[in-house]
């Protein structure tokens, strides 16, 4: 679930962005932002949940990115 997606997702921002800042392939401003959703009983199909991840990885970027935004 979120709770426990949110937290991982932080982690993996973390180690994503030191990885490929040790190999040089970002420089040393660059930011990763992500958007997470979960499948909801009352979503008729997955595209549903898609979208939520899709709006809230853009509320991550407008919120002044790095970071991860769950709804």
């Amino acid at each position: 679930d979120l709770v426990q997606a949110v937290p991982i997702a932080g982690r993996l921002r973390l180690r994503i962005a030191e990885a490929l800042r040790q190999t040089g392939v970002l420089g040393e401003g660059t930011t990763i932002s992500g958007g997470l959703s979960q499948l909801m009983p009352m979503d008729v199909s997955s595209n549903e949940a898609l979208k939520r991840a899709d709006d809230a990885l853009y509320q991550a970027k407008r919120a002044g990115r790095n970071c991860i935004i769950s709804q």
